[in-house]
């Protein structure tokens, strides 16, 4: 499995489910920094998500499991839904903010833990709704 084709599909993922359910505040894989297996954790979160996290931890999961091959789903260690206002997406959206796209960061700490490398797919604050 080539790493490329892993982000890519994952860049569809989250265009996909921000279409069908509404935007991601964060949508990133996170490989810590004792993970020896080359696992990531993909972590997001979203205005939509933190009503219900974990009806939103098995859509994500469903859409995964349609999405990715074998050799990619076994490449995902964790799927975690965090809250918008979590501390940790507060510390993402401080060092890198855009749409999409993505950015790489290494060797850094996010949620209290030491991150080997991230990706993150997209880190946006979350749009107040119109009155």
């Amino acid at each position: 499995m080539k790493k490329t084709d892993l982000i890519n599909k994952m860049l569809a993922v989250e265009s996909r489910i921000a279409s069908e359910k509404g935007p991601f505040v964060l949508f990133a894989l996170f490989q810590r920094e004792d993970d020896s297996l080359g696992q990531w954790d993909l972590v997001f979160a979203a205005p939509w998500a933190d009503a219900d996290p974990i009806g939103a931890l098995y859509y994500v999961d469903k859409i995964l499991q349609v999405s990715l091959n074998a050799a990619e789903s076994v490449s995902i260690s964790m799927i975690a839904p965090v809250q918008t206002q979590d501390p940790g997406v507060k510390e993402v959206l401080d060092t890198v903010a855009g749409e999409h796209g993505l950015a790489e960061i290494r060797n850094k700490e996010f949620f209290d833990k030491p991150i080997k490398r991230a990706y993150i797919i997209i880190a946006k604050s979350a749009q107040p709704l119109p009155a």
